[in-house]
């Protein structure tokens, strides 16, 4: 039988990583979004701002899901260092018992 173990500071800190990670990935959006609007300089003719449009549509699309999914993994964590600190309660007070 494997044993479970779970470090709560490791847990913390992968909430950080993961709001961090996300920046990144925010940025890197931002990122791209500069260089799509700077298509105007060498397209024109009004299909190039249904192009933008798109990207934009796009990049918020992504950013609504990278939150999500986030805050759905931050919520996690959280539901699993409760049910540890209960189990431990539970184990120490049966010990006590």
């Amino acid at each position: 039988m494997a044993s479970i173990q779970f470090d709560e500071s490791m847990a913390d800190a992968l909430k950080i990583d993961l709001g961090t990670c996300i920046g990144e990935v925010n940025a890197q959006l931002d990122k791209m979004g500069n260089e799509v609007g700077n298509i105007k300089e060498w397209w024109q003719g009004g299909s190039e701002d249904g192009f933008i449009d798109n990207f934009n549509k796009t990049k918020r699309d992504i950013q609504t899901v990278l939150n999500k999914c986030a805050d759905e993994y931050k919520q996690l964590v959280e539901k699993i260092k409760t049910i540890k600190k209960e189990a431990e309660i539970t184990i120490r007070n049966q010990l006590r018992a």
